[in-house]
């Protein structure tokens, strides 16, 4: 067998346009992306031929910065972060509240991926961890892209 290294990156968009307003802040980005084990995604999907990326230009490319890491898997960092954005369990039911409600969100993939439904579900159970509700909600292509 021979292994080809390609370029390939599988991603998630924080919604800024959520109408609650619950991406805006960058430490709830960040949090996010602590709550995401990517290592453990590529380990365990992927049998580790996939990598962590930090931005969208590999490091190992010309304009790539090999300085820069990506976040770490951190649910108690992502917890710190949430605290500090404000984002806190007030009524504990072990889940956090926004001053507009509940700290929750719905995670939208293709259903025709199943890796893609394995990387939500792995964010689902790590974001519970740190008090935060993920919805998962997989849809064909089309649907998909309308919403």
């Amino acid at each position: 067998m021979v292994t080809v290294a390609t370029t390939y990156m599988e991603m998630i968009y924080w919604n800024l346009d959520e109408p609650r307003g619950l991406f805006k802040d960058a430490r709830v980005r960040n949090a996010m992306t602590m709550l995401l084990d990517r290592d453990g995604y590529a380990g365990k999907i992927h049998r580790g031929f996939y990598r962590p990326a930090t931005t969208l230009i590999d490091p190992a490319m010309w304009g790539g910065d090999p300085a820069l890491k990506p976040h770490p898997f951190d649910v108690a960092g992502a917890a710190r972060l949430l605290d500090e954005a404000g984002i806190k369990d007030r009524d504990g039911d072990g889940f956090r509240e926004t001053a507009t409600g509940p700290m929750s969100f719905t995670v939208i993939y293709t259903a025709a991926t199943p890796e893609h439904k394995e990387i939500a579900s792995l964010l689902e159970q790590s974001a519970a961890k740190a008090g935060v509700r993920v919805h998962l909600q997989g849809l064909e292509w089309p649907v998909m892209w309308e919403k």
